[in-house]
């Protein structure tokens, strides 16, 4: 699993718009306060906690729609022609912009954004989940989901000896990428011989 709160869509979105906002403050506060709107502060001061959002179906499309036109307004103010440029090259901002092309279909600035439906976006291995963690992706095994990476052991054993994890790597939930590996069995055992092993611990 990530280190971060599992997130539904709308919190998602919301989170990505308040992150972006918070980096952008201490980045670049002489850039961002002009472009500051008076409902910014409620809407994106606290954290998007479900017993803050609303309940009907209707208000949260409502809502969802409104974070995305923040969202589009400030992603245009930042690659407008005076606009810092290494602005755009902030973390916070690349997630907000690739979150924002993921969840909402591409419109004009003065017309109402557009929610994607779920049979429009992109599969769930491709998703970002969180802005705290962009590399978390959504994965099941069997009856298990989780948000969050998969950790491949590699098990040395000793011709004689006993059975000992020398490794242990994590991959995203996609299956496609180590993140960390560390030694081998060859730096436990020095030269003995020995076999490796991959796959999914039972426990």
């Amino acid at each position: 699993l990530a280190a971060v709160r599992a997130l539904n869509r709308l919190q998602t979105i919301g989170e990505t718009m308040r992150h972006a906002l918070n980096v952008l403050a201490v980045a670049a506060p002489e850039w961002l306060t002009p472009l500051l709107q008076e409902d910014w502060r409620d809407r994106y001061g606290p954290r998007f906690d479900e017993y803050r959002l609303p309940k009907a179906k209707d208000e949260r499309q409502t809502l969802a729609e409104q974070i995305g036109a923040d969202g589009r307004d400030l992603l245009h103010q930042m690659y407008a022609a005076d606009a810092p440029p290494w602005l755009r090259n902030v973390a916070a901002v690349q997630t907000m912009r690739q979150v924002w092309i993921q969840q909402y279909d591409a419109v004009e600035p003065d017309h109402a954004m557009r929610w994607r439906t779920p049979d429009d976006r992109p599969p769930g291995s491709q998703i970002i989940n969180t802005p705290y963690d962009p590399d978390a992706r959504y994965g099941h095994k069997r009856t298990t989901e989780w948000t969050g990476y998969k950790v491949h052991v590699t098990e040395s054993v000793r011709r004689v000896t006993r059975h000992t994890i020398s490794a242990a790597g994590g991959i995203d939930s996609k299956g496609d990428q180590w993140v960390t590996q560390p030694t081998g069995c060859g730096n436990t055992y020095g030269n003995a011989a020995c076999w490796e092993s991959r796959g999914y611990p039972k426990a």
